[in-house]
């Protein structure tokens, strides 16, 4: 049973399985021996195991969360989404990575210092131009 995972919605359960990109932020709630490679989210050389939280364990930091966009390298299990889209923890970066800078008021204030010194610039090289030409016609006369 293959899902398309741009129809999940908050709430869905899905099947994780080894080898596959995880659709969404989710937690993870059955399963087994599950080895999660997050390293393209945190930059975590090492898989790490995932455990389900259950009534039992849920006090002990069981570890149960799936970060969309890494990968399930062992195990299988079920998971129920938590977060999608640009809610989701790479969702969050993306926009980040978008987000186009905008100038702060320092840049520009520098901005329009730079324009004006380039302005007296172009004046001065006119002036000089002007003073060094007519100098020029009144020594060769």
């Amino acid at each position: 049973m293959e899902m398309d995972t741009e129809l999940l919605q908050v709430g869905d359960i899905y099947l994780v399985k080894q080898g596959m990109e995880l659709p969404a932020d989710s937690i993870l709630f059955s399963g087994q021996d599950i080895l999660v490679d997050e390293s393209s989210m945190t930059g975590e050389p090492e898989e790490l195991p995932k455990f389900a939280v259950t009534p039992q364990n849920y006090e002990h930091n069981p570890n149960p969360f799936l970060m969309a966009k890494t990968m399930c390298t062992k195990g299988e299990g079920k998971a129920i989404v938590a977060a999608i889209g640009m809610n989701s923890f790479a969702g969050k970066i993306e926009e980040k990575l978008h987000i186009e800078d905008e100038a702060t008021p320092l840049q520009e204030k520098l901005e329009v210092i730079a324009n004006e010194i380039g302005k007296i610039g172009v004046w001065v090289a006119l002036f000089t131009f002007l003073v060094m030409s007519i100098r020029m016609v009144i020594v060769n006369s």
